[in-house]
């Protein structure tokens, strides 16, 4: 007669009853919580709670657990089971994870059939090593063994779960090994966007809150992950008032000119009563500085036949470049003002363009088996790129609008991780990895 030592058992039963339970779990004993599916392997020595859990058998049916629980009650009381009905008992297992990815893969006809090509294999393999190893096939019937063969029904069964030809229902998650509650799994989202061209609306400037060539402005407002950063390229005169009007110069108006500061000095109109400057008409030529004057307040300008002119100037942003695009689900609205500077200036407004960028799906980490995008916008398709590189428009997996969607085929394993990239931000996905 065989011994329990000799064969792999089943036992079924609530979690609450496997938790009730105060003696161990014999060696090579694989439980079924049939209110939950979890499928734990007694050593012989621990409690029912201490010990690990092998796998999750989620989206089992009703009648599969029924029918899951007879076949165990059954082989746990006959401790002579044949290989034969160990084979069953084995097969009858995979054939219920069979069912649980039918039930979720019941809208996808194709996909169901892949699956069962997949599950008809693994099956194979279950009952072979059961029977292998009530034979002595592998070795004999040594706790070692029995082991062995224990963690390739757990490989089998995870491969079952999670192979790449099933197709899980929206709003469902990876079956298997990975819990419900791991975000990663999910990666539903929408397309996102960065800056691509600015221009300056409003150069900005006000009295001690000038602009300086190498200041940053974080641009404000959207709703992203980050925020666009613009740096100021070359700053130029906003505006001027008089420090000292200096002498000799030619009475009416006329034009006086900056002196200090790297690029294109300013140009500045002024009225001359009496030899000196008593009014600042306009400022005539703004400048382009990339290197502001040496002293804002203290600016010495020439022309007229003036002496020892000086104005007072602010600076303002003549141009800047992005140096960040951010990155927004819903970009900012233009004009667009800035919420933080490393410099002091104030005032300045920007006008920005956004354009689709590639994002990475699931926090980066690449799926194991394969992965499934579905596009439920009405008119635009989306790209997807599986090796780990950018995304692009018009390269890699194309998704149809209107419904399209593309899953991996059984087998076909992506090679580094996914990045998505559509026409237009905020185009919103469904996606899922296992």
């Amino acid at each position: 007669m065989s011994t329990l030592s000799d064969v792999v058992q089943f036992a079924g039963g609530t979690a609450a009853q496997f938790a009730s339970l105060t003696t161990p779990i014999p060696l090579g004993t694989l439980t079924i919580e049939s209110d939950t599916g979890i499928i734990k392997a007694g050593d012989g020595s621990s409690l029912y709670s201490a010990l690990p859990i092998l796998t999750s058998a989620r989206n089992i049916s009703n009648l599969s657990k029924t029918y899951i629980e007879g076949l165990t009650a059954s082989t746990t009381a006959s401790s002579s089971a044949t290989s034969a009905n160990q084979a069953a008992t084995q097969a009858a297992l995979a054939a219920t994870q069979a069912a649980s990815h039918a039930q979720s893969a019941a809208s996808n006809a194709a996909a169901a059939a892949a699956d069962s090509a997949n599950l008809t294999g693994s099956i194979s393999q279950l009952t072979a090593q059961v029977s292998g190893l009530s034979a002595g096939g592998v070795g004999g019937a040594t706790a070692t063994n029995q082991q062995t063969v224990i963690t390739n029904l757990e490989s089998l069964l995870l491969t079952i779960q999670g192979a790449p030809g099933v197709k899980l229902a929206p709003g469902t998650n990876q079956i298997g090994s990975v819990s419900i509650s791991n975000p990663s799994t999910i990666g539903d989202g929408v397309i996102v966007g960065g800056a691509e061209t600015v221009v300056v609306i409003n150069a900005g400037g006000a009295s001690n809150a000038s602009y300086a060539p190498s200041d940053t402005i974080t641009v404000f407002g959207g709703t992203g992950t980050t925020s666009a950063i613009l740096e100021v390229t070359a700053t130029q005169v906003v505006s001027a008032s008089i420090v000292a009007g200096g002498t000799g110069g030619t009475n009416g108006t006329e034009v006086v000119t900056g002196t200090t500061g790297v690029g294109t000095k300013f140009q500045a109109s002024v009225t001359i009563t009496g030899g000196i400057i008593t009014a600042i008409d306009a400022i005539s030529l703004s400048g382009s500085y990339t290197t502001n004057p040496t002293v804002l307040t203290s600016e010495p300008v020439t022309g007229a036949g003036l002496t020892g002119a000086v104005l007072s100037v602010v600076m303002g942003v003549a141009s800047v470049v992005i140096t960040n695009h951010g990155v927004y689900s819903i970009p900012p609205t233009n004009p667009i003002i800035q919420g933080t500077t490393t410099g002091v200036g104030t005032g300045a407004t920007f006008n920005l363009s956004f354009a689709p960028i590639s994002q990475v799906l699931f926090n980066g980490t690449a799926p194991i088996n394969g992965w499934k995008i579905n596009n439920a916008n009405p008119t635009e398709d989306l790209w997807v790129a599986d090796n780990g590189a950018t995304a692009a428009v018009s390269t890699g997996y194309r998704i149809f609008a209107n419904g399209g969607q593309y899953a991996t085929e059984p087998g076909e394993k992506p090679i580094g991780t996914l990045s998505i990239i559509g026409n237009t931000i905020g185009h919103s996905f469904i996606a899922r990895r296992w």
